[in-house]
């Protein structure tokens, strides 16, 4: 058997440790031009163009579906606060009445729940103008002719959640008497 130093190996110069071709036998490498892309078939063209239209349905399509779910959370929730406010308005009354500390501390403790749902306490100031939007009518007083439309007392305070409207202020009103 025919040994060959160890750097060179005539059958597999490639796999030799040092690859070294000997004089005049250099490989000559042809390099090919890669094949220019074929365009798709127009069936295959038209699946893509289908496939990306049911992607887009389904991003759509989910969306929708994630709003949907947003909103009947926040609706429930809406109608659970809008539930509670007689129970807080019982406490106000009950509170008034007794002066009870106990209740007092489980009013601001319900205030405190509904709070965290977005539900917002506003009271009708005496003396200002009386809003439709904002306040309901419950009473009507007789009063001199510079505070007519003005509200002369709360009887319910309002509420609101995420800027809509749960319940106006109940107010007593003022009215000019001639």
């Amino acid at each position: 058997m025919r040994r060959y130093p160890q750097f060179f190996d005539p059958q597999f110069p490639a796999r030799s440790p040092r690859a070294v071709w000997p004089p005049g036998r250099e490989p000559e490498l042809e390099l090919e031009e890669p094949p220019a892309p074929v365009p798709p078939p127009a069936a295959v063209q038209d699946e893509r163009v289908a496939l990306r239209e049911a992607a887009a349905r389904m991003d759509a399509a989910r969306a929708r579906v994630e709003r949907d779910a947003a909103r009947a959370v926040d609706e429930s929730q809406g109608k659970l606060v809008e539930q509670l406010l007689p129970v807080l308005d019982s406490l106000d009354r009950s509170i008034a009445a007794s002066g009870d500390q106990g209740n007092q501390q489980i009013r601001a403790q319900l205030e405190g729940v509904l709070a965290k749902f977005g539900m917002e306490r506003f009271d009708a100031p005496i003396g200002g103008v009386f809003d439709p939007r904002e306040h309901e009518a419950v009473a009507v007083t007789d009063v001199e002719p510079a505070r007519a439309g003005t509200v002369t007392a709360q009887w319910e305070a309002g509420y609101r959640r995420a800027g809509r409207l749960l319940r106006p202020a109940r107010v007593q009103v003022g009215r000019h008497r001639s």
